[in-house]
């Protein structure tokens, strides 16, 4: 009893050290714990038991002086309270926690258990065969399934594709992918419709992130591999791969019900009537066209947040156009709007799991946010140049280097290399104004405890 309470005192006694101030500037400041973790990380500073405190003083100015002033300084105009900073802060911590490899998606896949030997075996030969296939990519399962039903009626294959799919990525004007097909390449669902299927007979919809396919094996071959015993590493990669991918899928899909997901038909009609298409049949959806009152208008909600018009419109061009599906019909819209909520269908969820609490995601949210602030800041501060055609023309004289082009080629470069050298010379103002307006303050039972660790450490 006497050695555990022993242990915990020497524990508490430890956290407390980390916890002292190291330096400040203004009320921002900098802990012995933050320092250790860079110094552990071989950032800068010699560990050769001679660390003195003037090394641990400069240390720390390099490292977290520019940071801590700008983060002063935001915090003293108020530059976190502004909505849409915050709204870009709740963002970027949205991003951190529902990213993959995050922790939500290690959550999720958390259940994908070790295959067995038969397992992986079974997976090889799988993949011993490659299929040539043809398909139709649709935006919503109602109108896969009339699709579908026209083909099973008599339509031909690649007329449906001609008037349906919008698939812009993997198939010909026939649908016919370019690259034969090897199982494991789409992961879940899909790669197993493949395989099932002889060579003429069609089946689906298949959903995928992509949208719903209706797929036709055309002609399988087989595919030379490596022996079993040479590969099994690279098969049990694949196969982890693909029931990762089939699990997030999963679970993905299963939020909008989970969480009483409900599209708004009034705003998708606003969507519908802004959408269009241009001379190649490529989509084109302007946030030019909606008026500031349309664009705060939900066109989904669901139990923990909405999805505004701005937020599907901003979604939907973010995207390639290799991946934009036609928003001509009410039931596409509406299942794009399920994608383009999903982050905050992920978030709530994640939120309800507690993910949020994890010290190590709020350790990446905090730095998120100070990113932000001192982005924003930046931009407060910055006070604007100009760089005019006679400056560009006189550098261009001046500098022998821009002499390989002529002046009407040569002038981008020229305008850029003043740019960067003005834009310098803002960053190098802004610094100065700072530190003349915030001094830093170091911390002297800070600073020695990390002089004591830093030349305790082998």
């Amino acid at each position: 009893m006497k050695i555990c309470l022993l242990l915990f005192l020497v524990m508490l006694f430890s956290c407390g050290n980390n916890q002292v101030c190291v330096m400040k500037v203004g009320s921002q400041k900098v802990f012995v714990k933050d320092v250790l973790k860079l110094v552990s990380a071989n950032h800068g500073i010699k560990k050769n038991g001679n660390v003195s405190r003037e090394d641990v003083e400069n240390f720390c100015r390099m490292i977290y002086a520019r940071q801590l002033y700008y983060l002063e300084e935001a915090r003293e105009l108020g530059i976190a309270d502004v909505d849409s900073v915050q709204e870009k802060i709740l963002n970027e911590k949205k991003k951190a926690l529902t990213k993959v490899q995050g922790p939500l998606y290690e959550k999720v896949v958390a259940g994908v258990k070790e295959p067995s030997g038969a397992e992986l075996e079974d997976l090889y030969k799988k993949r011993l065969w490659v299929y040539q296939i043809q398909h139709i990519l649709l935006p919503s399962k109602p109108l896969a399934d009339s699709v579908f039903h026209l083909l099973k009626g008599g339509e031909k294959f690649a007329d449906l594709v001609h008037r349906f799919s919008f698939d812009r990525r993997w198939g010909d004007e026939k649908g016919v992918w370019k690259d034969w097909f090897l199982y494991g390449t789409m992961g879940g669902d899909f790669d197993d419709t493949v395989l099932s299927l002889k060579p003429g007979v069609a089946a689906g919809p298949i959903h995928t992130r992509y949208g719903y396919h209706i797929i036709r094996v055309l002609h399988k071959k087989p595919r030379e591999d490596s022996p079993f015993q040479k590969v099994v590493k690279w098969v049990r990669a694949v196969y982890f791969a693909m029931e990762r991918t089939r699990a997030y899928f999963h679970y993905q899909n299963s939020l909008p019900q989970k969480y009483d997901f409900t599209f708004d038909p009034a705003a998708g009609r606003l969507i519908q009537s802004a959408y269009s298409e241009d001379a190649k049949g490529l989509p084109v959806l302007q946030k030019a066209v909606f008026t500031p009152e349309q664009m705060k208008m939900p066109i989904a909600k669901f139990r923990g947040g909405e999805l505004l018009v701005r937020d599907f419109v901003d979604h939907y061009i973010s995207q390639r156009p290799l991946l934009q599906p036609p928003l001509r019909r009410m039931d596409a819209i509406k299942e794009y709007a399920k994608k383009a909520a999903m982050v905050d269908l992920m978030y709530v969820d994640a939120v309800a799991m507690g993910l949020d609490q994890d010290p190590d995601f709020q350790n990446m949210a905090r730095q998120y946010r100070n990113n932000i602030l001192i982005l924003q800041c930046r931009k407060v501060l910055f006070q604007p140049f100009e760089i005019t055609d006679e400056e560009i023309r006189q550098r261009y004289d001046a500098d022998s280097t821009f002499h390989i082009e002529k002046f009407k080629d040569a002038a981008k470069w020229v305008r850029r290399a003043i740019q960067t050298e003005k834009t310098n010379l803002e960053d190098k103002r802004q610094l100065k104004y700072l530190q003349d307006k915030y001094p830093i303050e170091f911390c002297d039972k800070g600073i020695k405890r990390l002089v004591k660790e830093i030349n305790a450490k082998p």
